[in-house]
């Protein structure tokens, strides 16, 4: 199955079904593997599907323009999208660790002797240019915002990448060596608790009114929505730790189980069933709609951008 196959596919439903083959085999697992490499835990789901749904996106307006040498090769393609959607989640949740990313990325890219690139399974590796075998550099495929290139032009800095790499028999991937660097320079986004505990710290009466608030205008929102946007967003609604987020609705009094039943389109008795199992993966969001796991991502990633946009 190739890229080319589906760019020249002239029938909608035979170019839908090579789409979704072109993204099972070949992307998923890259994005798989980057996304898994760089998050831990239940957002990595949320990161790939991201990445899948950005990429469909793609391919089908690259199919729409006719534009064929856009994408040379898929696989290294769908490996650097992975990595930008690592980066936006990053951007978000660890600004320094981004940042460092950012910087090691322009030092190796601007270096004469070090260099970075992506591997056949997608991985980034580091180390002395005369090693990658003719792999794709990932500095051309890659865009390193310049802002961050003063820490990364220091010699201080320069010479301690040169010994990590240096000291590595082969090619270091790159994740261990924004690792090593960080320990070294003691950079961390963990924030200190001067002392408090905050996790024992319950919210004020004033924030559980705006947090109750504004679940209550989210939830207003949702209920506009096209009915397969509201299922595929609902039944996979995660929190920033990864659980389920449609638990929150009835515990803060915005939404009842049979308000939340009668959004999803499913019998309250059914609900009660799968409630302990939320929030559902992409496949059986899929079964019940009667649609592809892709479609379904494609409808989630629609809904979370027109709610951004009245919320």
């Amino acid at each position: 199955m190739t890229l080319s196959q589906f760019l020249d596919c002239s029938d909608p439903d035979d170019a839908e079904r090579l789409l979704e083959k072109l993204m099972q085999e070949q992307a998923a697992p890259i994005v798989e593997k980057v996304v898994g490499s760089k998050i831990r835990g239940p957002l990595a789901e949320d990161v790939r599907s991201e990445v899948i749904a950005d990429l469909i996106s793609r391919l089908r307006e690259l199919k729409a323009t006719g534009d064929r040498d856009t994408i040379r090769d898929f696989r290294a393609y769908s490996a650097v999208a992975a990595y930008h959607g690592c980066d936006r989640h990053y951007r978000r949740a660890f600004p320094q660790r981004y940042r460092l990313e950012n910087q090691l990325r322009y030092l190796l890219g601007k270096h004469a002797r070090l260099g970075i690139w992506i591997a056949p399974d997608g991985e980034w590796l580091c180390g002395n240019k005369g090693r990658n075998q003719g792999l794709p550099r990932l500095e051309s495929l890659v865009k390193t915002e310049r802002a961050d290139a003063s820490w990364a032009s220091s010699k201080e800095a320069s010479r301690l990448v040169e010994t990590i790499l240096d000291e590595s028999e082969a090619p270091l991937p790159f994740n261990d060596l924004v690792e090593r660097v960080a320990k070294h320079w003691r950079i961390s986004d963990k924030q200190g608790s001067r002392g408090l505990d905050l996790a024992n710290q319950a919210p004020s009466v004033e924030t559980k009114l705006t947090q109750r608030a504004w679940l209550k205008r989210v939830w207003s929102e949702i209920g506009g929505l096209p009915r397969a946007q509201r299922i595929a967003l609902l039944l996979n609604l995660r929190d920033e730790g990864g659980e389920a987020a449609l638990t929150l609705l009835p515990a803060t009094g915005v939404a009842s189980m049979e308000q939340i039943a009668a959004a999803v389109e499913m019998p309250v008795e059914e609900l009660t069933r799968v409630w302990k199992g939320l929030p559902l993966d992409d496949l059986r969001i899929a079964e019940r709609l009667g649609l592809s796991r892709q479609r379904v991502i494609e409808l989630r990633r629609s809904a979370r951008q027109r709610l951004n946009k009245l919320i």
